[in-house]
């Protein structure tokens, strides 16, 4: 009697030291010793510091766990909690398997809501004696449900981009049919009306707005293409206000003035003359603004623009405001929030009836802050729009480029009578046969003689037989067959004759990207033009080279 005694003392020594080891190892909220036989057990349970308390017991299993799930687990697992605890369905689960799992929500008193885990297994399987164990898992719960909602945002994003590129395809296909549509239609009609001038007048005015109106889109797309992956360059040097505003005007005034409009240039006393950007962006920035604003101010009314700048002391740099102010129809408050989205566009009958993509401004406002300023709009529907744009920049009050004439030359000349081109002799470097007759022919009506060649080894190896002195200018295309004309370029640069290192080379080509037009440059060409190619831009730049 005294042994068994001592053996069962023993025993319960042994347990108590299995289950403080398990406690250290398994870091448990509890133990329970389970014996099956007699439906009691005994809780081995810790204080908050960690350390064991002393073990308590109950007689009553069956009864202490519907007391437990209703006192302690959440409503939504209570139920499952009650089944899955039940004496039977432990034994059943232990025969098959090695251990009896069930994962539960408890309310914390203190921590609120948490995670655990309940696990049976046998200790003695002869003597029906079980280990129920409780470990808390909330840190690793909140851990996998941050990471669930993190793919479930990866996913909706995902699906919204996928959603964002459908629309932007489908959007893309209405916008580029439409003016397609109007080229065929107007084209198919002049073929049938060809001997009718005033006809043909008119539907080859509208081809011509439908290709701009084309080439706009193709160019607002490839800005957003540009943007959106990072590859946007900017190019900054000294601008002159000044002569920013003036070309500006220059654009604009034609157009109010042909809708009777009236356009109020103000320019505030200037705290400095020049200052540091990337003319061509900010030219872009202001001319979309701008053009809005004779598109959306009905006929007759006014549009200013503002320009003043200002000097901040502290750090010597200075910064420039634009501000462009109309009479139009407005913006609509709940449509300001997606003034600037891609493709937006606002529900109105005057807008509706007015071309656009609805890219302009979302280029606009990526333009700006690419660029380090800030855009505001403030609007009142029927009473008009004003828009801010804002840079902060180096100033000076000298440009540290020369000022060169822009074509003036030319329009000079074409305004006494003459061809703008008249005796300059081009060599052009051309794949494609009707891109060479487009050009030839351009050239030939403003009185150039132009030679051309099929790709850029044909254009090396011409430009050394016209030496000396019989070539003004060559015209390259970049992307050809045999030699591209970066490499052309290259080549004639490198040629040891007169005029190798002083021949005006300018690129023609569909590569518009920045990055195209620094490769061109690098190449050692002096401009870029991209195609479709403006003619009047083309004999401007032509005379620019040819007579500076």
């Amino acid at each position: 009697m005294i042994k068994e005694l001592e053996n069962k003392e023993h025993q319960q020594e042994n347990l108590l030291r299995s289950i403080i080891n398990l406690f250290v190892y398994n870091n448990c909220d509890y133990f329970i010793y389970l014996d099956v036989k007699q439906n009691s057990y005994t809780m081995f349970s810790g204080s908050r510091s960690g350390t064991p308390l002393p073990p308590s017991e109950c007689l009553d299993y069956s009864t202490e766990i519907v007391k437990y799930a209703n006192d302690f687990v959440v409503p939504g697992d209570r139920e499952h909690v009650i089944r899955e605890m039940r004496l039977k369905r432990v034994i059943e689960q232990l025969e098959q398997y090695e251990k009896h799992v069930i994962y539960c929500g408890v309310e914390d008193p203190i921590r609120g809501y948490t995670r655990k885990k309940l696990e049976y297994r046998y200790y003695d399987r002869d003597e029906q004696m079980v280990l129920l164990s409780r470990t808390d898992l909330t840190d690793l719960y909140l851990e996998q449900q941050r990471q669930q909602k993190e793919l479930q945002e990866a996913l909706k994003t995902a699906e919204e981009a996928n959603r964002a590129k459908s629309q932007f395809f489908s959007n893309m296909s209405h916008d580029i049919r439409t003016p397609m549509n109007a080229i065929v239609g107007f084209a198919t009609l002049l073929e049938r009306e060809a001997s009718n001038k005033e006809r043909v007048q008119e539907y080859t005015e509208k081809i011509l707005n439908s290709s701009k109106l084309l080439l706009s889109l193709l160019n607002d797309v490839l800005d957003i293409s540009q943007i959106e992956s990072g590859k946007a360059v900017l190019n900054i040097s000294m601008i002159s206000i000044l002569e920013l505003v003036n070309e500006l005007d220059t654009m604009i005034r034609p157009q109010a003035q042909a809708r009777k409009q009236e356009f109020h240039v103000q320019i505030e006393p200037m705290a400095h003359r020049y200052f540091s950007g990337d003319k061509i962006r900010i030219t872009q920035v202001l001319m979309n603004i701008l053009n809005n604003a004779v598109k959306y101010t009905p006929d007759g009314r006014r549009i200013d623009f503002m320009v003043s700048s200002s000097i901040h002391r502290a750090d010597d740099q200075g910064e420039i405001c634009f501000v462009v102010k109309d009479t139009g129809i407005g913006i609509a408050p709940d449509f300001v929030k997606d003034l600037y989205e891609p493709f937006s566009r606002e529900s109105n009958p005057v807008v509706d009836r007015i071309q656009g993509t609805g890219l302009g401004l979302s280029i606009t406002k990526d333009l700006v802050e690419l660029m380090g300023g800030v855009i505001q709009v403030d609007s009142e529907k029927g009473k008009g729009s004003t828009f801010t744009v804002r840079f902060r920049s180096q100033v000076s009050e000298e440009s540290s480029i020369s000022p060169r004439t822009e074509g003036r030359e030319g329009q000079k000349a074409a305004a006494a009578g003459y061809l703008p081109l008249q005796g300059i002799r081009v060599l052009a470097a051309e794949d494609n046969e009707l891109n060479a007759e487009i050009l030839s022919e351009l050239l030939r009506i403003a009185g150039a003689e132009c030679e051309i060649v099929p790709n850029g080894q044909a254009a090396v190896r011409r430009f050394q037989e016209l030496q000396p002195g019989g070539c003004d200018l060559i015209l390259m295309d970049v992307c050809m067959p045999v030699m591209d004309g970066c490499e052309a370029a290259c080549r004639i640069r490198q040629l040891d004759c007169e005029q190798a290192g002083t021949i005006p080379i300018i690129a023609m080509t569909a590569n518009a990207f920045t990055e195209d037009v620094r490769k061109v440059l690098d190449a050692g060409m002096d401009a870029h033009l991209s195609k479709p190619v403006d003619v009047e831009r083309l004999i401007s730049t032509i005379r620019k080279y040819v007579y500076s």
